[in-house]
């Protein structure tokens, strides 16, 4: 895994010694989370960096000099500079959203549940630098942060974070409710936005454009859980408003995707009102426009349409999301 940009890209006039620490290192390099800064009893230190002085490197540079520091935050606004005697997690960590503090993490501090870069930043052993947090984990997904941590509702809504599934880094959305739970999303669709075979299998994050999919790894997901269900819920947005259309959950030797309609294999389902149409698991239909679909009787209508070729769906957006 290629790792995340340096700090600062050119060198500021400090002493030799803290220049050689800082030639010397891989000090100062940004973490899962960029953003944030961590609560008071973690600060080690707090300095103004002079407008004269590169404030982010200097920043990183005071850090790198004490040992005990393991990670800082700089305000680019304010100049100011924390240090931290310990490394984030997704619960330690408040969000900036005016990005205004950057966050770092120095390199081999991490323990168990905290952020990380490599593998040989984590302290414990047996753990592993996934999802950019130090775990023994082989998976991470939305359900894996929403039950180690309790939840992440104090981050945006929807916010992406990195996971780590069938052996690779991947960023991933997540829809975590009130009681808990962690939903990955799987296929984000717009209306007016035209997926074709290839792309609606994998897509990557288009915020701009407001699609995605990691449908192809919607079975590996499925596979990799040992419980005897897994659940599947559909939202669609309209006007702002969200709507959850379907909820169900099939058991798991049951494929999340095939190429025909099913509605009777499920253990439960459950349907909104607004829904005008006889509801199947997801399936996708042999032939285009309607490449995904949860309509048991008609696979080319937009009723019921997840994804089309030509964009038509009959809500400004549609996400379908697993508890896994």
């Amino acid at each position: 895994m290629a790792g995340p940009p340096h700090c600062c890209a050119v060198t500021v006039l400090l002493s030799l010694a803290l220049l050689a620490l800082l030639w010397t290192s891989e000090a100062c390099l940004e973490t899962a989370w960029n953003s944030g800064r961590m609560d008071a009893d973690q600060q080690l230190q707090v300095l103004t960096i002079a407008p004269s002085q590169d404030g982010g490197c200097t920043c990183c540079a005071h850090c790198h000099y004490r040992p005990r520091c393991a990670s800082l935050s700089f305000n680019s606004a304010t100049s100011e500079c924390e240090l931290y005697s310990s490394v984030a997690s997704y619960s330690t960590l408040q969000p900036d959203y005016a990005r205004q503090w950057s966050y770092y993490v120095m390199p081999g501090r991490s323990e168990s549940g905290q952020f990380c870069r490599q593998d040989s930043d984590c302290t414990a052993s047996g753990d592993f630098c996934r999802g950019r947090f130090c775990t023994s984990l082989d998976k991470v997904t939305c359900r894996t942060v929403a039950e180690t941590f309790g939840s992440i509702r104090h981050y945006a809504v929807e916010p992406p974070i990195f996971g780590w599934i069938d052996g690779k880094e991947i960023s991933v959305v997540c829809w975590m409710t009130l009681s808990g739970k962690g939903y990955t999303n799987i296929l984000w669709s717009v209306n007016g936005f035209s997926f074709s075979f290839s792309t609606l299998m994998n897509y990557d994050l288009q915020p701009q454009i407001g699609a995605r999919s990691i449908l192809h790894l919607a079975e590996f997901l499925r596979e990799s859980e040992t419980n005897p269900s897994y659940h599947i819920s559909v939202w669609s947005v309209t006007g702002g408003i969200w709507t959850e259309l379907l909820s169900y959950e099939a058991p798991r030797d049951e494929p999340v995707l095939q190429l025909a309609p099913r509605a009777n294999s499920w253990l439960n389902h459950r349907r909104h009102s607004i829904v005008h149409w006889n509801v199947s698991m997801l399936w996708m239909p042999y032939s285009a426009p309607t490449l995904l679909t949860i309509n048991r009787d008609d696979g080319q209508t937009t009723a019921g349409a997840m994804a089309r070729t030509d964009g038509l769906i009959e809500y400004d957006e549609l996400w379908v999301s697993m508890l896994e």
